[in-house]
C-alpha cells in the first residue's frame, strides 16, 4: 500500500514550498482552530466569551494547547472538550485513562521512548498494517512522519491532552521490570551476525540487504524478543498466510496471539532473523536451522532458530534458552520429599542409567541439566552427547551431535567409553545402536542419563524391549524411570476456589480417593500480575519407577507391562502422573483442568 501524504509534505517534498513557509501557515491554521473551537464552545452555551478569552491568554502565556488550558481551568467537562476538538480537527478524541484495556503493551514500544516524549504521543492499538497514535496535535506532520519511518506502520493520529498521554507514557514505558536495564530496544545486540548471501534467482538481495537494516524491521525484532522475555515465553512463532502475518508466543506451554507487523515487512523481518542467526538470507527454498546469543542489558539468552519454507512464505520459530530457568536446583522442579530423595538417591549411584520419558516440552532437558548440576564436582568425569546442546554447563564436557559427518549418538558413545568417564549423558535414545551402548555402559561401571519417549513411566520396559534389548540387560541396567509432565502453576495473587462438577468428581474419584465435601480446588480469575490469564509460571508433574528385586523379577519373568505396574503400585507405592497432579491441586499449586487435560487416566 502507497503511503498515504498530507498535502503540506507533498508540497515541501516537490519543493513548491520550504518547511519555514510550511510551518508559517500551519501556525495561520492553529490560530483559525482556536477561533473555531472559541466558536463552537461560544455556541453551544458551554463556555462564555469571557471565560473562552482568559483561556485563549492561558494558552498563549504557558505556551499550551488551549484543550488542556480549559480542562486545567475546569471551563468545560471532559466530553464536552472531546466533542468540541473532535469536530475541529476532524480526529477522535480520547481519554486514555478510560481506555487502559484497550491499549496494547506491544504496540507501545514499537515507538522509542525518546520520540514518544519528545512529539507527546503514545501508539496505543494496531489495525492491520496501521497503528493508532494518541498525540496532542494530530496536524504535527513531522511526528507522523518520524513515527511512520521508524515503526513501518501507516499512522491513524488521535487526539488527547499533554498530561493524559504524558501520564500514559510514564505508566506504560516505566511499568515493565526489564525498564531499567532495557533503556531503549536498540540496545539489543546479538554476538554474531553474517551478512554475507549468495546471489540467487527472483531475490533482490541488494533491497534485502537494505532492509534488513532499517529502523523498523529491526526495531521490530528486537520488540518482539523483549515482549517474549518479559512473558517468559519459551517460543515465537512466525509465519506468513495469503493476506497477513501471524505472531505467536508460547508461554508456559500455551500459544498467544501478539500484533502482527504489516505484511509487506515480513520478507525483511525473516532476512533479520537469518543475519542475526547466521543464515543464507538468500535461500528461501530449504529449510534452515541457526542459533544465536541476545543480549539485552545484562541478560543473555541463547536463541535457536528453524526456518522452513510455505506455499505463503516462510515460517519461523525462535526458541528462547534462558539459563536461569533452565539451571534450577532439583528442590525447584516440584518433585515432593519422598521423590526427591529417590531421585537424589538414583543420580547419585556410582552405576546404573536413570531414563526420563515425556514428550516434547515436558521439561525432561531441565531435569537432566537440574541431576548433571547436582551431581557435577571435580571429582567426575561427566561428559554429555546431546542435539542440539541447549545450555552449556561449566565443568561438564558436551558433545553436539552431527549426523550429516558420521557424528551421531552411537558413535560418539563409542568414543567416549575410552575417554574414561563416571556419567554419560545422552540426550535421547532414539535406536537400538544408541539403547546397546547406553545399557553396556551402565553396566560397566558408568552413570547413564538419557530420555525417551513413552506415556509412562513403566512403558520404558516395552520400548527398550521394542528396540530389541534384552529383559535381563533392562533389568540389571535401570535403576529408575521417571515420567514428567508440566502443568501451569496458579497466579497466587488471583487464586480463588473452584466449584467442580459431581460428574468430574466421579471420573478423579477413580484415580485418587477423593470425596466432593471435603476436598477444594482451585482456579485462577485472571489479573495484571499474570495477563489476565489465571496462570503464572510452571511446575512438574511425576512418576517415579523403581526397579526393585520384585520389580526386576517380573521384567525377567516376561510379565506384561499391566502386572508390572500392578507390582510397583502394591510394593513401591508408585504415584502415577494422574494422581500427582491431583495432589497439586488439592494443594492449591495447579487447577484441576490443567491436570485433566495433561494425563490421562491409565497413567
Amino acid at each position: 500500500m502507497k503511503e498515504k501524504q498530507k498535502l503540506g509534505e507533498i508540497l515541501v517534498n516537490r519543493k513548491l514550498i520550504t518547511s519555514e513557509q510550511l510551518k508559517e501557515a500551519l501556525e495561520i491554521q492553529s490560530e483559525i482552530e482556536d477561533s473555531y473551537v472559541q466558536a463552537l464552545f461560544i455556541d453551544r452555551d458551554i463556555i462564555n466569551v469571557k471565560n473562552i478569552k482568559k483561556a485563549q491568554e492561558e494558552s498563549k502565556k504557558q505556551n499550551k494547547k488551549l484543550q488542556e488550558v480549559i480542562l486545567e481551568m475546569k471551563l468545560a467537562s471532559p466530553r464536552d472538550v472531546e466533542e468540541v476538538f473532535s469536530l475541529v480537527r476532524r480526529s477522535p478524541f480520547i481519554f486514555l485513562s478510560e481506555h487502559s484495556k484497550e491499549i496494547e503493551k506491544e504496540i507501545v514500544r514499537l515507538v522509542p521512548e525518546k520520540l514518544a516524549r519528545h512529539f507527546c504521543v503514545i501508539a496505543i492499538s494496531h489495525e492491520g498494517s496501521y497503528i493508532n497514535l494518541v498525540m496532542s496535535d494530530p496536524a504535527n506532520i513531522v511526528a507522523i512522519d518520524n513515527i511512520r519511518s521508524n515503526t513501518g506502520y501507516e499512522i491513524i493520529p488521535l487526539l488527547s491532552t499533554r498530561k493524559e498521554i504524558n501520564d500514559a507514557i510514564e505508566k506504560y514505558y516505566g511499568e515493565s521490570d526489564m525498564a531499567n536495564s532495557i533503556p531503549d530496544l536498540k540496545d539489543i545486540s546479538f554476538s554474531a551476525e553474517a551478512e554475507e548471501a549468495k546471489e540467487q534467482e527472483n531475490i533482490d538481495l541488494a533491497q534485502l540487504k537494505v532492509q534488513v537494516k532499517d529502523p523498523p524491521v529491526v526495531r521490530y525484532v528486537n520488540s518482539i524478543l523483549l515482549k517474549a522475555i518479559e512473558e517468559r515465553a519459551s517460543d515465537i512463532h512466525l509465519e506468513a498466510a495469503e493476506t497477513e502475518v501471524f505472531v505467536r508466543n508460547r508461554v508456559y506451554g500455551v500459544l498467544r496471539n501478539l500484533p502482527p507487523p504489516p505484511k509487506k515487512t515480513y520478507p525483511a523481518i525473516v532476512s533479520r532473523i537469518k543475519i542475526i542467526s547466521n543464515l543464507d538470507i538468500a535461500e528461501r527454498r530449504l529449510p534452515q536451522d541457526g542459533r544465536t546469543k541476545a543480549k539485552i542489558g545484562s541478560k543473555e539468552v541463547d536463541i535457536r532458530v528453524s526456518i522452513i519454507p510455505t506455499i505463503y512464505g516462510e515460517k519461523v520459530v525462535m526458541r528462547l534458552l534462558d539459563k536461569t530457568t533452565m539451571l534450577m536446583g532439583l528442590e525447584e522442579l516440584g518433585f515432593d520429599k519422598s521423590e526427591l530423595e529417590k531421585f537424589k538417591d538414583a543420580v547419585s549411584s556410582p552405576y546404573g542409567m536413570v531414563l526420563l520419558t515425556g514428550p516434547t516440552g515436558s521439561g525432561k532437558s531441565t531435569t537432566l541439566y537440574g541431576a548433571l548440576n547436582y551431581i557435577n564436582s571435580p571429582e567426575k568425569n561427566i561428559i554429555t552427547v546431546e542435539d542440539p546442546v541447549e545450555y552449556e554447563l561449566r565443568g561438564i564436557n558436551q558433545i553436539q551431535v552431527r549426523a550429516h559427518i558420521g557424528l551421531t549418538f552411537a558413535s560418539c558413545l563409542r568414543t567416549i567409553l575410552r575417554q574414561d568417564p563416571d556419567v554419560i549423558m545422552v540426550g535421547e535414545i532414539r535406536d537400538k545402536e544408541t539403547a546397546e551402548i547406553s545399557i553396556q555402559s551402565a553396566l560397566t561401571g558408568h552413570m547413564v542419563f538419557s530420555t525417551l519417549h513413552t506415556n509412562d513411566a513403566v512403558s520404558v520396559i516395552t520400548r527398550l524391549a521394542y528396540m530389541g534389548i534384552e529383559p535381563f540387560l533392562i533389568s540389571s541396567a535401570l535403576r529408575l524411570s521417571i515420567a514428567q509432565r508440566l502443568v501451569r502453576r496458579i497466579c497466587p495473587k488471583c487464586k480463588v476456589p473452584e466449584k467442580i462438577s459431581e460428574e468430574v468428581l466421579k471420573r478423579i474419584a477413580e484415580d485418587v480417593n477423593v470425596k466432593g465435601k471435603d476436598v477444594t480446588f482451585y482456579k485462577g480469575e485472571g489479573c495484571p500480575d499474570c495477563n489476565n490469564k489465571g496462570y503464572r509460571g510452571r511446575v512438574g508433574l511425576y512418576e517415579l519407577f523403581q526397579i526393585t528385586p520384585e520389580v526386576r523379577k517380573a521384567i525377567n519373568d516376561g510379565k506384561s507391562e499391566e502386572e508390572i505396574k500392578i507390582i510397583a503400585k502394591e510394593q513401591q507405592k508408585m504415584v502415577t502422573l494422574r494422581e500427582a497432579g491431583i495432589k497439586k491441586a488439592l494443594a492449591g499449586i495447579t487447577s484441576l483442568e490443567e491436570v485433566l487435560t495433561s494425563t490421562l487416566t491409565y497413567e
